[in-house]
């Protein structure tokens, strides 16, 4: 899942950038491309949680020993 986000995350940044500006040798992004990167990883982080979530909820407690 984590490569999926990489890979996402750096095409909507490229899809993103600013023509003609640079911070250093490396191109920059328009603020949209960042907000929509941190929107993505918000989502999975919510869709990656809610199983999580559930499955937790279902385990008991362990014996005391």
């Amino acid at each position: 899942m984590q490569g999926v986000a990489t890979f996402a995350g750096g095409e909507v940044l490229k899809a993103t950038l600013v023509p003609g500006t640079a911070a250093g040798d490396a191109a920059v992004s328009a603020a949209t491309g960042v907000y929509l990167y941190v929107a993505m990883a918000g989502v999975l982080f919510v869709l990656a949680a809610g199983p999580a979530i559930m499955l937790a909820r279902n385990r008991t407690a362990a014996p005391a020993v």
